[in-house]
């Protein structure tokens, strides 16, 4: 049984049970919930499947023992009382994952031929690798979505479809001790109309068939590669986009201004709470091209273009490989304004992040 409460007996139906428990028990059908117990729920010990109270289950309360009624049927529901298997024994899950290096998903989008068309966010995927190699990091599994055709061996163009599957595999099966990069270099933008955000506004991701398949909301990105990741996983993320300062809606921010930084060193506390975040189990950092208020900036270079941001990560990261993670953002902030950029970068965390924390893509 899962979650269900006990009830009175008065609850139980009176006509004869039709079967009994792998105890001997007998399970009379339980009625539909009484009102206290809407919010409550129960799963079948033989399926695993989720109950609705409205269609009545088998409980067997000395067991806390719940069978479906489909289950209920297979394993035979006469008169005589037929006997329920035994619920099958639950498996141990293991304790840390034996899986060596990290898992990316790598996504760039550049939206060719459109109004939204940028320059740089395809090029900013191949900062990310060299970054990546520079740091000799171990990726074990990677996806890459880019809307360039001319890249040997991506896995798709980044369509809406792509990058939340993309998202999905990028969590699937993790487990303590597993960590994840997603870098993501594209359009953000903001929706109006959040309950949840202070400034009513949703942050998305901008996929390049927006105009077909619509935006990922921050709330999908949070559901997806956020809550499923246990305790003791890390994921380090870099959003190269506008309006991502809070792009994964962590319990935790720090906005790199001069003031804040200096403030940080000093007191060696970095992030602030955000009221009304949800607490997460895992490791995750963000680092956010921008507040949540602003764009970030896609730039050429030369003959090459690029995204302001992973760019300037990317300077700071090859002068010092072993830098923390206050020293990362303050030399991303000093790059920034020396290229005459306004946006400020952000980190958002899942845990309470000191000053002098190093920043790092894997455990």
């Amino acid at each position: 049984m899962r979650y269900s409460p006990l009830f009175g007996e008065n609850q139980y139906v009176d006509s004869p049970p039709l079967c009994k428990c792998a105890s001997g028990h007998q399970l009379p059908k339980l009625k539909s919930a009484p009102a206290e117990y809407k919010g409550c729920s129960a799963t079948c010990d033989l399926c695993k499947a989720g109950i609705q109270y409205s269609d009545g289950f088998y409980h067997c309360k000395p067991c806390s023992y719940d069978v479906c009624n489909v289950c209920a049927r297979k394993y035979g529901t006469t008169a005589s009382g037929a006997k329920l298997p035994p619920p099958p024994p639950a498996q141990p899950a293991p304790t840390q994952s034996s899986k060596k290096g990290i898992k990316a998903l790598l996504v760039g989008i550049n939206y060719p031929g459109t109004s939204a068309q940028l320059r740089g966010c395809v090029n900013d995927v191949r900062t990310m690798l060299r970054i990546l190699e520079h740091l000799k990091i171990n990726i074990r599994e990677s996806r890459i979505y880019v809307d360039d055709p001319a890249w040997k061996n991506s896995n798709g163009f980044p369509t809406k479809a792509n990058i939340e599957a993309g998202m999905r595999w990028l969590t699937e099966g993790a487990m303590p001790g597993d960590s994840f990069i997603f870098h993501y270099s594209g359009h953000g933008t903001q929706v109006a109309g959040s309950t949840t955000e202070a400034d009513g506004k949703d942050e998305a991701l901008v996929p390049s068939d927006y105009e077909s398949a619509g935006l990922i909301m921050d709330d999908v990105i949070k559901s997806t590669i956020v809550d499923p990741l246990p305790m003791g996983a890390r994921l380090t993320a870099l959003m190269d986009c506008c309006h991502s300062g809070s792009m994964f809606d962590l319990p935790y921010v720090f906005t790199s201004s001069k003031d804040n930084i200096t403030q940080a060193r000093q007191g060696n506390r970095l992030t602030t709470h955000n009221p009304g975040s949800s607490p997460i189990k895992a490791e995750i950092f963000q680092i956010s091209g921008c507040k949540d208020d602003q764009t970030s900036a896609d730039v050429q270079s030369g003959s090459s273009a690029g995204g302001a941001c992973t760019n300037a990560l990317a300077e700071v990261i090859t002068e010092n490989p072993n830098v923390n993670i206050t020293d990362l953002l303050a030399g991303m902030l000093k790059s920034l304004k020396s290229s005459k950029f306004t946006q400020i970068p952000q980190l958002s965390s899942s845990q309470p992040v000191s000053a002098d924390t190093s920043f790092k893509f894997g455990n």
